[in-house]
């Protein structure tokens, strides 16, 4: 039987932080002479649908494992809020130290608690003028993990009976909302505010939770297979871009359906490799402190050369350890049966 615990999602979910965070530098630090080759291949294995696919599979196990809906919200808060908040604190002081423009109290305050509670996407266009014209641009997924996890309780409770069929079937509602978001030709509020609800991006999340719970019937075409995986991933997608078959915007939310499968296969393929890390989970880090130093940079204009990209990682990743030691580990170690204690 497989060992879940002898896993590889955090190296995963570290090349998925790793992914958005590249992805926003080569365009907001103004890096132009990045191959080709690389920009595509790190475009094909997009960060965010990969935390999606990997909390579905590893919340549900947690949850299932925990059955008590007290400790499942504390484990969720523990993992999510503490370096949520510095993270903000350290925005907010940042941009008051290399932003030179005055902003009133009451306008910080509001971005404050909304990205301090559960309205991450929220965005206030007094900050249009310091560096990216967003205080921390990536916390809009956070609101949407905050919404799998109020739903992931609800399914199991309202569906426990015949619980797989019923995700299967909201998985291809919410696929297919995904497909009306991306067609609609209008920014209209209604449009807007659903493309930071969960409908869209639900499907990505029950791939993770189906993928887990009919693991040990399809773990057989899975565990050390992930490099095959992988080949039809990006063969797939790279066919679909260079053919007629699906327009370009459609792409990568239908080829999701194979990266799932890349993930959980990686998660299991070598697994040995997960000794590299030690136990140091610094993805989480990388994700939220990233455009905030990213802001730093563009308002002293260190732009436009790899200088300003080797800033970048370095110091989001000493950062991000810093974090992970003082702030995020002592924290999850307050957790009491959490399947994964890094989840």
């Amino acid at each position: 039987m497989i060992n879940f615990y002898k896993n590889n999602f955090d190296l995963i979910r570290l090349f998925a932080a790793l992914q958005v965070m590249f992805m926003h530098s080569f365009g907001y630090l103004k890096l132009n002479n990045i191959p080709e080759i690389v920009t595509m291949i790190l475009s094909y294995l997009s960060g965010v649908p990969i935390f999606f696919v990997i909390s579905g599979f590893l919340i549900s196990a947690s949850y299932e494992r925990v059955k008590n809906i007290n400790e499942y919200i504390k484990n969720r808060f523990l993992r999510i809020y503490p370096a949520l908040w510095i993270s903000i604190l350290i925005a907010i002081i940042t941009m008051y130290i290399f932003y030179d423009q005055h902003i009133k109290f009451s306008d910080v305050i509001k971005w404050i608690i909304a990205r301090a509670t559960f309205l991450q996407f929220y965005h206030n266009n007094v900050f249009n003028d310091y560096g990216m014209g967003n205080l921390n641009g990536t916390l809009w997924t956070i609101s949407i993990e905050l919404q799998f996890y109020i739903l992931l309780p609800i399914l199991y409770l309202v569906f426990k009976n015949n619980l797989n069929k019923y995700l299967i079937i909201i998985l291809f509602l919410s696929f297919f909302i995904k497909l009306f978001y991306l067609s609609a030709s209008n920014e209209s509020f209604l449009i807007k505010l659903l493309g930071v609800s969960i409908f869209p991006y639900l499907y990505m999340f029950l791939l993770g939770v189906l993928l887990r719970r009919y693991f040990n019937k399809i773990s057989f075409i899975l565990i050390n297979k992930a490099f095959y995986w992988l080949l039809l991933y990006l063969g797939v997608t790279w066919f679909l871009n260079v053919s007629d078959l699906i327009e370009d915007k459609y792409i990568l939310s239908t080829t999701v359906f194979i990266l799932a499968l890349v993930v959980v296969s990686f998660a299991y393929t070598l697994t040995n490799f997960s000794k590299i890390l030690n136990g140091n989970d610094i993805s989480y880090g990388i994700y939220i402190y990233h455009l905030i130093l990213t802001n730093i940079l563009i308002q002293l204009n260190l732009i436009g050369d790899f200088t300003s990209l080797f800033l970048l990682v370095s110091i989001t990743i000493l950062i991000s350890f810093l974090s992970w030691k003082v702030i995020e580990k002592p924290s999850l170690a307050l957790k009491k049966k959490a399947l994964f204690k890094r989840e």
